[in-house]
């Protein structure tokens, strides 16, 4: 089997299985906005496909709280925007599409990217992830693939990001504060080390603000010593 071919049947079956073992969660679209459409490669026509568009905008999303599936969501009964026993939520998409959706084949993959950026196009048919110069060999496009991309990560950052706008949550109207514990391995001497996420040096992330910087319980502690004991 073809390297391709075989990221192929490694992605589709990963779906399957997500599809297969992941708990449904209640929730529905009431509404998107469209930002920008635009043509791929300038009309190029993928096969019986047709030309392709990508879309970008913003879906707003409502679920109930009361529902067993969300009952897990930390804090949701304290969103501020509560209303009739639902919370809404919003995310970031990117969608490429065929221009005339009778040309396509009915079936969109839908990929939830890792901090924010959307790499599904790429990694299956070899070209730019987003389309700007290069399609790669175009399996998605020719065979009428619709390909979206939805931000899920509320502390996604930087250029492009796809996020998450998750709903703000309070108790009795003050603002929610707690301890915040984690742990930093870094794999080298390093004089500064950033609390948010870091990948490669150029992925970062949003952190929470300190609630209060002068707590005495704020504090930082080494294993270094414990380790070389072990």
């Amino acid at each position: 089997m073809l390297p391709r071919m075989q990221s192929r049947f490694a992605a589709g079956s990963l779906l399957l299985i997500l599809a297969l073992t992941v708990l449904p969660l209640d929730a529905r679209v009431i509404r998107v906005e469209i930002a920008s459409r635009s043509d791929v490669l300038n009309g190029r026509i993928f096969g019986d496909a047709g030309a392709y568009e990508r879309i970008t905008g913003h879906v707003y999303f409502s679920l109930p709280v009361a529902n067993r599936h969300n009952l897990r969501i930390v804090d949701l009964r304290n969103a501020v925007n509560l209303k009739n026993g639902e919370v809404e939520f919003s995310s970031d998409f990117v969608a490429v599409r065929p221009k005339d959706a009778r040309k396509g084949n009915g079936s969109m993959l839908l990929e939830i990217p890792n901090r924010g950026r959307g790499r599904i196009i790429g990694l299956v048919d070899g070209g730019d992830w987003d389309l700007a110069s290069d399609a790669g060999d175009a399996w998605l496009l020719r065979n009428g693939f619709t390909i979206v991309s939805l931000g899920w990560q509320w502390d996604a950052d930087g250029p492009g990001a796809l996020r998450l706008f998750a709903p703000v949550a309070k108790e009795n109207g003050r603002t929610i504060t707690g301890l915040l514990r984690g742990d930093l391995m870094p794999s080298k001497v390093m004089p500064e080390i950033p609390l948010g996420h870091l990948i490669l040096g150029n992925i970062g992330g949003i952190e929470y603000p300190v609630a209060a910087p002068d707590d005495p319980s704020i504090c930082l502690r080494s294993a270094t010593h414990a380790m070389r004991s072990a």
